[in-house]
């Protein structure tokens, strides 16, 4: 999805590695290797003043965000009912996006 953004703004990265781990990507931007993009929260991370944290603000990349909770939790009536609103939220949005036939 990146690389997508990047040629809609005529710039094709060069992509050496991809890694999930934020604090391993903050410290190769430290050491000088390249940069990270990471999502704004996984930004606040960083804590070096050597290191320059930027928005990208064009092109509007879309994010996702998620839910996580202990599936073994009993979890509170108000966390069960937030599950179920998004749940239903997400079935709704599955529907428009398929035909039917």
């Amino acid at each position: 999805m990146f690389t997508k953004y990047c040629k809609s703004c005529d710039f094709i990265p060069n992509i050496i590695c991809k890694n999930n781990d934020v604090m391993s990507l903050l410290s190769w931007a430290k050491a000088g290797i390249g940069i990270a993009v990471l999502p704004y929260s996984s930004s606040l991370l960083n804590t070096d003043p050597h290191l320059v944290r930027k928005d990208i603000i064009n092109p509007v990349i879309p994010s996702r965000i998620y839910v996580v909770w202990n599936k073994d939790a009993d979890l509170s009536p108000a966390a069960k009912e937030f599950l179920s609103l998004i749940s239903r939220k997400a079935d709704d949005k599955a529907e428009k996006e398929v035909p039917h036939v």
